[in-house]
Protein backbone atom coordinates (compact mmCIF):
# COMPACT_ATOMS: atom_id res chain seq x y z
CA UNK A 1 0.00 0.00 0.00
CA UNK A 2 1.28 2.91 -1.09
CA UNK A 3 1.58 6.01 1.07
CA UNK A 4 2.47 9.73 0.13
CA UNK A 5 2.18 11.80 3.60
CA UNK A 6 5.20 13.34 4.02
CA UNK A 7 6.80 13.10 7.50
CA UNK A 8 10.05 14.54 9.58
CA UNK A 9 12.96 12.29 9.71
CA UNK A 10 12.49 10.78 13.09
CA UNK A 11 9.39 10.12 12.18
CA UNK A 12 10.68 8.44 9.42
CA UNK A 13 13.07 6.34 11.47
CA UNK A 14 10.50 5.27 13.92
CA UNK A 15 8.00 4.02 11.20
CA UNK A 16 11.24 1.87 9.83
CA UNK A 17 11.99 0.57 13.30
CA UNK A 18 8.25 -0.32 14.04
CA UNK A 19 8.10 -2.32 10.56
CA UNK A 20 10.88 -4.27 11.91
CA UNK A 21 9.94 -5.10 14.53
CA UNK A 22 6.25 -5.84 13.34
CA UNK A 23 8.18 -8.33 10.81
CA UNK A 24 9.96 -10.07 13.94
CA UNK A 25 6.91 -10.54 16.14
CA UNK A 26 7.79 -7.62 18.43
CA UNK A 27 4.46 -6.70 18.44
CA UNK A 28 4.02 -4.11 21.71
CA UNK A 29 7.22 -2.41 20.34
CA UNK A 30 5.94 -2.08 17.44
CA UNK A 31 2.60 -0.98 18.24
CA UNK A 32 3.96 1.87 20.46
CA UNK A 33 6.20 3.25 17.52
CA UNK A 34 3.43 3.28 15.22
CA UNK A 35 1.26 5.25 17.98
CA UNK A 36 4.14 7.62 18.01
CA UNK A 37 4.12 8.10 14.15
CA UNK A 38 0.51 8.84 14.35
CA UNK A 39 0.39 11.31 17.13
CA UNK A 40 2.24 13.78 14.45
CA UNK A 41 0.83 12.34 11.74
CA UNK A 42 -2.62 11.05 11.81
CA UNK A 43 -2.93 10.95 8.21
CA UNK A 44 -0.24 8.16 7.66
CA UNK A 45 -2.38 4.99 5.99
CA UNK A 46 0.41 2.90 6.28
CA UNK A 47 1.19 3.45 10.04
CA UNK A 48 -2.47 3.91 10.43
CA UNK A 49 -3.20 0.37 8.70
CA UNK A 50 -0.39 -1.24 10.43
CA UNK A 51 -0.85 -0.43 13.45
CA UNK A 52 -4.60 -1.12 13.34
CA UNK A 53 -3.59 -4.89 12.11
CA UNK A 54 -1.61 -5.24 15.71
CA UNK A 55 -4.23 -3.88 17.61
CA UNK A 56 -7.00 -6.33 15.68
CA UNK A 57 -4.67 -8.96 16.23
CA UNK A 58 -4.79 -8.66 19.91
CA UNK A 59 -8.39 -8.45 19.92
CA UNK A 60 -10.73 -10.70 21.61
CA UNK A 61 -13.15 -11.96 18.88
CA UNK A 62 -16.45 -11.22 19.25
CA UNK A 63 -19.27 -13.27 19.57
CA UNK A 64 -21.89 -10.22 18.63
CA UNK A 65 -23.85 -11.38 15.04
CA UNK A 66 -22.88 -9.68 12.01
CA UNK A 67 -25.06 -6.59 10.64
CA UNK A 68 -25.58 -5.95 7.25
CA UNK A 69 -25.53 -2.03 6.61
CA UNK A 70 -26.89 -1.03 3.03
CA UNK A 71 -25.19 2.01 1.99
CA UNK A 72 -28.23 2.37 -0.64
CA UNK A 73 -31.94 1.54 -0.40
CA UNK A 74 -32.64 -1.93 -0.68
CA UNK A 75 -35.79 -1.93 -1.75
CA UNK A 76 -36.51 -2.01 -5.60
CA UNK A 77 -32.50 -2.50 -5.88
CA UNK A 78 -31.99 -5.78 -7.90
CA UNK A 79 -29.34 -7.49 -5.94
CA UNK A 80 -31.53 -7.51 -2.54
CA UNK A 81 -33.24 -11.49 -2.95
CA UNK A 82 -29.78 -12.85 -4.47
CA UNK A 83 -27.72 -11.35 -1.15
CA UNK A 84 -30.08 -12.88 0.83
CA UNK A 85 -29.67 -16.34 -0.58
CA UNK A 86 -25.94 -15.86 -0.29
CA UNK A 87 -25.92 -14.73 3.72
CA UNK A 88 -28.39 -17.31 4.37
CA UNK A 89 -25.18 -19.32 6.23
CA UNK A 90 -24.54 -16.22 8.30
CA UNK A 91 -25.94 -15.69 11.71
CA UNK A 92 -27.18 -11.80 11.33
CA UNK A 93 -29.00 -9.42 13.56
CA UNK A 94 -31.38 -6.97 12.23
CA UNK A 95 -30.04 -5.06 9.20
CA UNK A 96 -29.82 -1.74 8.89
CA UNK A 97 -30.11 0.97 5.99
CA UNK A 98 -27.66 3.67 6.55
CA UNK A 99 -26.84 5.76 2.92
CA UNK A 100 -24.79 8.23 4.76
CA UNK A 101 -21.72 5.84 5.60
CA UNK A 102 -22.46 6.97 9.33
CA UNK A 103 -23.24 3.57 11.14
CA UNK A 104 -20.77 1.58 12.77
CA UNK A 105 -21.07 -1.97 14.18
CA UNK A 106 -18.07 -4.39 15.92
CA UNK A 107 -19.27 -6.63 12.86
CA UNK A 108 -20.65 -5.20 9.69
CA UNK A 109 -21.60 -6.34 6.55
CA UNK A 110 -21.68 -3.39 4.40
CA UNK A 111 -23.59 -3.49 1.15
CA UNK A 112 -22.56 -0.05 -0.86
CA UNK A 113 -21.92 0.80 -4.47
CA UNK A 114 -20.58 3.70 -7.07
CA UNK A 115 -17.88 3.73 -4.46
CA UNK A 116 -15.73 7.07 -4.72
CA UNK A 117 -13.03 8.42 -2.68
CA UNK A 118 -15.11 10.18 -0.08
CA UNK A 119 -16.50 6.78 0.89
CA UNK A 120 -13.06 5.89 2.42
CA UNK A 121 -13.41 7.44 5.32
CA UNK A 122 -15.79 5.59 6.76
CA UNK A 123 -14.39 2.68 5.96
CA UNK A 124 -10.90 3.34 7.65
CA UNK A 125 -12.66 4.88 10.67
CA UNK A 126 -14.52 1.59 11.03
CA UNK A 127 -11.28 -0.53 10.91
CA UNK A 128 -9.36 1.65 12.99
CA UNK A 129 -12.12 1.27 15.92
CA UNK A 130 -11.96 -2.63 15.48
CA UNK A 131 -14.67 -3.13 13.86
CA UNK A 132 -14.54 -6.32 11.78
CA UNK A 133 -16.08 -4.62 7.86
CA UNK A 134 -16.99 -7.04 5.43
CA UNK A 135 -17.55 -5.23 1.92
CA UNK A 136 -19.95 -6.47 -0.72
CA UNK A 137 -19.90 -4.15 -3.75
CA UNK A 138 -22.06 -3.89 -6.54
CA UNK A 139 -22.46 -2.79 -9.81
CA UNK A 140 -19.18 -1.68 -10.64
CA UNK A 141 -19.58 -2.82 -14.47
CA UNK A 142 -17.52 -0.07 -15.53
CA UNK A 143 -14.72 -0.69 -13.59
CA UNK A 144 -14.94 3.64 -12.56
CA UNK A 145 -15.43 3.15 -8.65
CA UNK A 146 -12.37 4.12 -6.24
CA UNK A 147 -11.05 0.87 -4.61
CA UNK A 148 -9.19 2.90 -1.92
CA UNK A 149 -11.72 1.39 0.84
CA UNK A 150 -10.80 -2.36 -0.02
CA UNK A 151 -7.67 -1.78 2.46
CA UNK A 152 -9.81 -1.21 5.57
CA UNK A 153 -11.72 -4.71 5.05
CA UNK A 154 -11.51 -7.30 6.38
CA UNK A 155 -12.92 -9.18 3.11
CA UNK A 156 -14.39 -8.09 -0.33
CA UNK A 157 -17.37 -9.97 -2.54
CA UNK A 158 -17.85 -8.58 -5.25
CA UNK A 159 -19.73 -8.47 -8.98
CA UNK A 160 -17.56 -8.25 -12.35
CA UNK A 161 -14.39 -10.26 -12.58
CA UNK A 162 -11.47 -8.26 -13.13
CA UNK A 163 -7.96 -8.73 -13.73
CA UNK A 164 -6.89 -5.23 -11.09
CA UNK A 165 -8.27 -7.27 -8.28
CA UNK A 166 -7.74 -11.16 -9.49
CA UNK A 167 -4.17 -11.38 -7.23
CA UNK A 168 -5.41 -9.43 -4.05
CA UNK A 169 -6.37 -12.69 -1.90
CA UNK A 170 -9.30 -10.80 0.24
CA UNK A 171 -11.66 -10.12 -2.78
CA UNK A 172 -14.05 -13.16 -3.56
CA UNK A 173 -16.10 -12.24 -7.20
CA UNK A 174 -19.53 -13.82 -6.83
CA UNK A 175 -22.11 -13.42 -9.95
CA UNK A 176 -24.24 -10.74 -10.57
CA UNK A 177 -27.17 -13.23 -9.59
CA UNK A 178 -31.13 -12.52 -9.80
CA UNK A 179 -33.63 -10.00 -10.42
CA UNK A 180 -35.70 -9.22 -6.76
CA UNK A 181 -38.44 -11.13 -6.86
CA UNK A 182 -37.25 -13.61 -9.89
CA UNK A 183 -35.99 -16.69 -7.63
CA UNK A 184 -39.42 -19.44 -7.56
CA UNK A 185 -39.46 -22.96 -5.79
CA UNK A 186 -41.45 -24.74 -8.20
CA UNK A 187 -39.92 -27.22 -10.52
CA UNK A 188 -38.60 -26.47 -13.85
CA UNK A 189 -39.93 -27.78 -16.91
CA UNK A 190 -38.61 -30.19 -19.40
CA UNK A 191 -37.21 -29.00 -23.07
CA UNK A 192 -40.00 -30.66 -24.50
CA UNK A 193 -42.67 -28.87 -22.44
CA UNK A 194 -41.66 -25.43 -23.44
CA UNK A 195 -43.38 -23.31 -25.32
CA UNK A 196 -40.46 -21.18 -26.86
CA UNK A 197 -37.02 -22.61 -28.05
CA UNK A 198 -35.95 -19.20 -27.12
CA UNK A 199 -36.80 -15.58 -25.97
CA UNK A 200 -34.74 -12.42 -25.44
CA UNK A 201 -36.15 -9.44 -23.04
CA UNK A 202 -34.73 -6.26 -22.70
CA UNK A 203 -32.65 -3.59 -24.55
CA UNK A 204 -31.41 -4.69 -28.49
CA UNK A 205 -29.59 -1.31 -28.60
CA UNK A 206 -26.55 -1.88 -27.50
CA UNK A 207 -23.15 -4.60 -27.77
CA UNK A 208 -23.74 -7.20 -30.19
CA UNK A 209 -27.66 -7.56 -29.36
CA UNK A 210 -29.11 -6.65 -32.72
CA UNK A 211 -26.16 -9.34 -34.22
CA UNK A 212 -27.72 -11.86 -31.85
CA UNK A 213 -31.29 -11.12 -32.94
CA UNK A 214 -30.35 -11.46 -36.24
CA UNK A 215 -28.67 -15.08 -35.90
CA UNK A 216 -31.67 -16.66 -34.19
CA UNK A 217 -34.51 -14.91 -36.08
CA UNK A 218 -37.00 -17.47 -37.65
CA UNK A 219 -35.31 -20.17 -35.73
CA UNK A 220 -37.95 -22.12 -34.21
CA UNK A 221 -40.81 -20.59 -32.11
CA UNK A 222 -39.64 -17.57 -29.99
CA UNK A 223 -41.09 -14.58 -27.82
CA UNK A 224 -39.18 -11.24 -28.20
CA UNK A 225 -39.75 -8.03 -26.04
CA UNK A 226 -37.84 -5.34 -26.51
CA UNK A 227 -37.27 -2.39 -24.21
CA UNK A 228 -36.06 1.24 -24.59
CA UNK A 229 -33.11 0.80 -21.90
CA UNK A 230 -32.38 -0.76 -18.75
CA UNK A 231 -35.55 -0.96 -16.23
CA UNK A 232 -37.43 1.15 -18.16
CA UNK A 233 -41.15 1.59 -17.97
CA UNK A 234 -41.82 -0.66 -20.96
CA UNK A 235 -40.02 -3.74 -19.46
CA UNK A 236 -41.79 -6.84 -18.66
CA UNK A 237 -42.99 -7.20 -14.58
CA UNK A 238 -41.32 -9.66 -13.23
CA UNK A 239 -43.63 -12.12 -12.69
CA UNK A 240 -44.49 -12.30 -16.65
CA UNK A 241 -40.27 -11.87 -17.14
CA UNK A 242 -40.37 -15.28 -15.12
CA UNK A 243 -43.10 -17.06 -16.79
CA UNK A 244 -41.70 -16.15 -20.16
CA UNK A 245 -38.10 -17.44 -19.10
CA UNK A 246 -40.39 -20.81 -17.49
CA UNK A 247 -41.30 -21.41 -21.30
CA UNK A 248 -38.00 -20.51 -22.99
CA UNK A 249 -35.25 -23.59 -23.53
CA UNK A 250 -32.93 -21.67 -24.62
CA UNK A 251 -31.62 -17.79 -23.69
CA UNK A 252 -29.19 -15.75 -25.56
CA UNK A 253 -27.39 -13.71 -23.26
CA UNK A 254 -24.90 -10.95 -25.20
CA UNK A 255 -22.78 -8.90 -23.18
CA UNK A 256 -23.53 -5.44 -21.91
CA UNK A 257 -22.23 -1.94 -22.25
CA UNK A 258 -19.09 -3.24 -21.06
CA UNK A 259 -19.20 -6.36 -19.07
CA UNK A 260 -19.66 -9.83 -20.65
CA UNK A 261 -21.77 -10.97 -17.68
CA UNK A 262 -25.32 -10.25 -17.48
CA UNK A 263 -28.08 -10.58 -15.08
CA UNK A 264 -29.75 -12.41 -17.84
CA UNK A 265 -27.29 -15.08 -17.85
CA UNK A 266 -27.96 -16.14 -14.24
CA UNK A 267 -31.63 -15.69 -14.27
CA UNK A 268 -32.00 -18.15 -17.47
CA UNK A 269 -29.99 -20.64 -14.95
CA UNK A 270 -32.27 -19.69 -12.15
CA UNK A 271 -35.31 -20.58 -14.79
CA UNK A 272 -34.04 -23.69 -15.75
CA UNK A 273 -33.29 -22.59 -19.40
CA UNK A 274 -30.30 -22.79 -21.70
CA UNK A 275 -28.23 -19.47 -21.65
CA UNK A 276 -25.73 -18.96 -24.84
CA UNK A 277 -23.14 -16.35 -23.50
CA UNK A 278 -20.30 -14.81 -25.18
CA UNK A 279 -16.58 -14.78 -24.74
CA UNK A 280 -13.61 -13.03 -26.53
CA UNK A 281 -11.25 -15.28 -28.73
CA UNK A 282 -8.48 -14.76 -25.82
CA UNK A 283 -10.23 -14.43 -22.75
CA UNK A 284 -13.40 -16.27 -21.63
CA UNK A 285 -14.66 -14.16 -18.86
CA UNK A 286 -17.29 -17.58 -17.51
CA UNK A 287 -14.54 -19.63 -17.02
CA UNK A 288 -12.34 -16.99 -14.87
CA UNK A 289 -15.35 -16.00 -12.73
CA UNK A 290 -16.92 -19.47 -12.75
CA UNK A 291 -14.25 -22.37 -13.84
CA UNK A 292 -15.66 -25.31 -15.40
CA UNK A 293 -19.51 -24.56 -16.97
CA UNK A 294 -21.51 -26.38 -19.13
CA UNK A 295 -23.97 -23.64 -20.92
CA UNK A 296 -22.85 -22.45 -24.53
CA UNK A 297 -20.22 -19.80 -25.07
CA UNK A 298 -19.60 -18.27 -29.08
CA UNK A 299 -17.33 -15.99 -29.97
CA UNK A 300 -19.99 -15.23 -32.89
CA UNK A 301 -23.83 -14.70 -32.80
CA UNK A 302 -23.81 -16.86 -36.34
CA UNK A 303 -22.66 -19.71 -34.16
CA UNK A 304 -25.75 -19.88 -32.10
CA UNK A 305 -27.90 -21.58 -34.38
CA UNK A 306 -25.62 -24.85 -34.30
CA UNK A 307 -27.14 -24.92 -30.52
CA UNK A 308 -30.77 -23.85 -31.29
CA UNK A 309 -31.28 -26.89 -34.40
CA UNK A 310 -30.32 -29.99 -31.98
CA UNK A 311 -32.87 -32.57 -31.17
CA UNK A 312 -34.89 -32.33 -27.89
CA UNK A 313 -33.66 -35.12 -26.22
CA UNK A 314 -30.18 -33.61 -25.93
CA UNK A 315 -31.47 -29.86 -25.41
CA UNK A 316 -33.01 -31.76 -22.53
CA UNK A 317 -29.38 -33.52 -21.21
CA UNK A 318 -28.18 -30.01 -21.49
CA UNK A 319 -30.78 -28.25 -19.89
CA UNK A 320 -30.36 -30.86 -16.83
CA UNK A 321 -26.30 -30.38 -16.95
CA UNK A 322 -27.26 -26.81 -16.75
CA UNK A 323 -29.13 -26.40 -14.16
CA UNK A 324 -27.77 -28.95 -11.74
CA UNK A 325 -24.15 -27.16 -12.03
CA UNK A 326 -26.07 -23.65 -11.45
CA UNK A 327 -27.60 -25.35 -8.20
CA UNK A 328 -24.40 -26.57 -6.66
CA UNK A 329 -22.58 -23.71 -8.34
CA UNK A 330 -24.81 -20.84 -6.25
CA UNK A 331 -24.69 -23.17 -3.24
CA UNK A 332 -21.10 -23.42 -2.94
CA UNK A 333 -20.38 -19.63 -3.50
CA UNK A 334 -23.22 -19.29 -0.63
CA UNK A 335 -21.36 -21.88 1.57
CA UNK A 336 -18.02 -20.28 0.76
CA UNK A 337 -19.17 -16.47 2.18
CA UNK A 338 -20.48 -18.92 4.88
CA UNK A 339 -17.45 -20.06 5.76
CA UNK A 340 -15.08 -16.59 5.43
CA UNK A 341 -17.91 -14.96 7.37
CA UNK A 342 -18.14 -17.65 10.17
CA UNK A 343 -14.12 -17.97 10.94
CA UNK A 344 -13.50 -14.28 10.63
CA UNK A 345 -11.85 -12.75 14.17
CA UNK A 346 -9.47 -10.05 14.89
CA UNK A 347 -6.64 -12.54 14.65
CA UNK A 348 -7.13 -13.56 11.21
CA UNK A 349 -8.02 -9.86 9.61
CA UNK A 350 -6.47 -10.59 6.60
CA UNK A 351 -3.39 -8.19 4.91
Amino acid sequence: MSDQTQIDADSAVFFKQAMQLHQLGIYDRAARLYARVLEKFPQHKQAMYLYNRLRRHNAAASSSPWRVVWQHEPSGLWDEDWLDYLLADVPKGERVVDTKHSVFFDKMIVVDRNLSAAAEPYYANASFQGSHVVLFHLADEWYTDDYACYTWCDRVFRNHWTFMHAENRKVMFFPLGYKTGFSSRKPSKPAAERRYLWSFMGDANKSSRQAMLKAVQGIGESFVHLTSGWNSPDALPTQRYREVMDESIFVPAPCGWQNLESFRAWEALEAGCIPIVERRPQFDYFATLCGDYPFPSISDWSQAADFLKKDLAELEQLRQRCSAWWQAHKADIRSRIGTELLGLSAATAAA
